[in-house]
């Protein structure tokens, strides 16, 4: 057998309450999120409200479809520059925590945005990897840089 070293530096959070104190979890991240969620699940749960209660300058972008496409993280990317966020929350289960990972990466020139996952009511890789695949046409392509590894992954 080969011997490897395996880091992953990310807290994962699994505990009662564990969403609502996500905004205490983030603090020294920095002052306004970028909440990268799906169309619908997240605003029928009351998800996004009581996000907005804890991140009041929090800005939400909730155009993810399932597998997201290079061009919807590209509008996120730039919705991030325009609005002058200074780091990303994913809101949701795969999809929406890889298309908060590739807008982390694309929201910058030089350098991605910290992330933050959470992701209720699921738990998977994306929660805790580096890398997002994004569809695009006519080939798909990934994207991974070591700056997004979200530092806390935080489920209810």
């Amino acid at each position: 057998m080969n011997d490897f070293r395996y880091f992953m530096p990310s807290e994962v959070v699994f505990a009662p309450g564990g969403f609502d104190s996500l905004a205490e979890r983030c603090k020294g991240l920095g002052n306004r999120p970028l909440v990268v969620t799906g169309r619908r699940s997240a605003r029928r749960a009351g998800l996004i409200g009581r996000i907005e209660a804890q991140f009041p300058g929090a800005l939400v972008f909730d155009e993810v479809e399932e597998n997201p496409a290079t061009e919807t993280c590209e509008r996120g990317g730039a919705l991030c520059r325009e609005h002058g966020c200074d780091y990303v929350i994913g809101l949701g289960g795969g999809s929406p925590i890889d298309a908060a990972k590739a807008i982390s990466i694309l929201a910058r020139n030089s350098g991605a945005c910290p992330i933050t996952a959470k992701a209720p009511p699921t738990s998977s890789a994306a929660n805790t990897t580096k890398s997002s695949p994004a569809a695009s046409s006519p080939a798909s392509r990934t994207l991974a840089c070591t700056s997004t590894t979200p530092p806390l992954a935080s489920m209810p």
